[in-house]
């Protein structure tokens, strides 16, 4: 979500890893991912400016005694820049967990979504909260490879002063956007240095096609694929690309690519001002909730206006250590983190005690976290740097003389249709970062080929009606790009539906596992 301070927050990307709520929001990484890490980045980094022929196969090794002892991890060389394939290299990391029938189906390759998540992470986690049901890794192979500038992939770096720095998060006048300009450009210039020539070529397209070079290193014929939230943008344009390669594939909580950023933009606050009213009417008829029978909309107004006149203490939060968090919160910093707990409403209780602390004079709870200075070499759950950096080059900057005004614009109609949540959301941060970003975009918004993707097997697409963060209309609107879509919906709300462990998830294992397409357009209680 959104931060008027420029900090980084590990868990904005929901459903995650099953990190504990501490650990999720201070963004600190486990042991074995720190081991991980160092076997992991250095390879990658190793092998950025070196020509060599591209490997054919995955280097698969034990894993760090760190991990669980059931998974495998390796490595694969792709090029950086595909078109000169035979060029400078990356290597990609991944770990792999094999099924627990001796009769398996094959591979499964996930992605957790993002753009930034570590599907490394995320897999190695698998104990505590599952990436993929039990079904799932009795008969598939699981491959979960972090796409390149994140995690294990030749992580994106970035200077963590300039991360840090607070800088507007809302534009409210022409002298806020040309701060944002200023913090854009040297932002992205310090990923640019840090990161290497990679850094120009993290793009979805790009990503795709190094998932086909992982299915080409399995050796399989077929890409079987489960991605949600971005995993869905990164598996349709796989689809795009390579039609005739696509297995069973399906994917949840739909992000569609093809609207401007205009729309993109009122879509998503529309989604988010949706799950506000959500939850101020949980709030409403439940005693769980610290505003029980109260205004919520109200008290949350003044709350807001009053912390952009004086931030609001964080008392719990303090400079100078590894795990600090902002000391004070802005309006539009409060805003932004509420949403990572409007988009889960098991949060929801949290969140009403968050507020309610904030309203008595402490906003710990929604403090933003600050980026550590080595924040980039630890692959946790989530990286917000490459967050960015792959945003920058997926969605098109806005430029030229009237771009500070045609950003006011933007927003005061945001604010028209999202009065509580103001047009603050993730695709409003996409495009306040990247305002300058000293990188050409790559992959503009524009709509899949449905000639291509007509090609390609039925895919299933999965939505909840009232998701805040891939709204449904976006779902929508991806089906309608895809001629052999199915589509499946849960009348709830919350980001995602496979991890509600319910009957969407239940219709989505059974086409992995058998190949049996739900009915199109069923609605799901779970």
């Amino acid at each position: 979500m959104v931060m008027e301070s420029r900090s980084y927050d590990s868990s904005r990307e929901k459903p995650l890893a099953p990190v504990s709520r501490e650990a999720a929001r201070t963004g600190q990484p486990s042991l074995e991912m720190l081991v991980f890490c160092c076997i992991l980045t250095l390879a990658g980094i190793a092998t950025v400016n070196r020509i060599t022929v591209h490997a054919s196969h995955i280097r698969w090794t034990p894993c760090p005694s760190t991990y669980p002892a059931s998974l495998e991890c390796g490595r694969l060389a792709v090029p950086v820049d595909y078109n000169h394939p035979n060029r400078a290299q990356i290597s990609l990391g991944m770990v792999r967990l094999r099924a627990s029938t001796p009769r398996a189906l094959g591979n499964l390759i996930v992605n957790p979504g993002g753009p930034g998540n570590s599907a490394v992470s995320v897999l190695a986690r698998q104990k505590q909260r599952q990436l993929v049901s039990r079904n799932l890794t009795l008969h598939y192979n699981i491959i979960a490879p972090d796409p390149r500038g994140v995690g294990a992939s030749h992580p994106v770096r970035c200077d963590a002063d300039v991360a840090s720095r607070r800088v507007p998060g809302y534009i409210t006048s022409i002298d806020d956007f040309d701060k944002l300009a200023t913090w854009s450009e040297a932002l992205g210039k310090s990923c640019a240095r840090m990161t290497g020539p990679v850094f120009y070529h993290l793009d979805t397209i790009s990503a795709a096609r190094d998932l086909d070079r992982i299915r080409r290193a399995l050796g399989d014929e077929k890409l079987n694929y489960m991605g949600v939230s971005y995993g869905t943008q990164l598996g349709g344009q796989y689809a795009e690309l390579f039609p005739e390669h696509v297995g069973r594939m399906v994917l949840d909580g739909v992000l569609d690519h093809s609207q401007a950023g205009i729309d993109s933009l009122m879509t998503e606050s529309m989604a988010a001002e949706d799950s506000f009213h959500r939850f101020t009417r949980w709030c409403n008829t439940t005693s769980k909730c610290a505003f029980y029978s109260r205004d919520l909309p109200s008290i949350f107004d003044k709350l807001v206006d009053m912390a952009n006149e004086k931030p609001i203490p964080a008392l719990g939060c303090h400079e100078g250590v590894v795990k600090a968090c902002r000391p004070d919160v802005t309006g539009y910093e409060l805003i932004s983190q509420a949403q990572e707990d409007l988009s889960d409403p098991k949060e929801w209780a949290r969140l009403s005690r968050a507020l309610h602390e904030a309203s008595e004079g402490n906003a710990t709870l929604l403090s933003p976290r600050l980026t550590p200075p080595n924040e980039s070499l630890m692959p946790s759950n989530y990286n917000s740097l490459a967050h960015t950096a792959i945003s920058c080059l997926d969605w098109r900057h806005r430029a030229g003389p009237r771009a500070g005004n045609d950003m006011l614009a933007r927003l005061m109609a945001a604010r028209a249709l999202a009065p509580h949540t103001r047009g603050i959301n993730e695709m409003l941060e996409i495009q306040i970062n990247c305002i300058a970003w000293p990188a050409p975009v790559t992959n503009p918004e524009r709509p899949l080929s449905r000639e291509r993707l007509a090609r390609a097997p039925p895919i299933l697409l999965a939505n909840s009606l009232h998701d805040p963060s891939t709204s449904v209309v976006w779902a929508v609107g991806l089906r309608e790009q895809m001629p052999t879509a199915v589509s499946i919906f849960r009348d709830g709300g919350g980001h995602t539906s496979y991890w509600d462990y319910g009957h969407v998830q239940k219709a989505m294992d059974a086409f992995l596992l058998n190949g049996t397409m739900p009915e199109d357009l069923a609605v799901y209680r779970s």
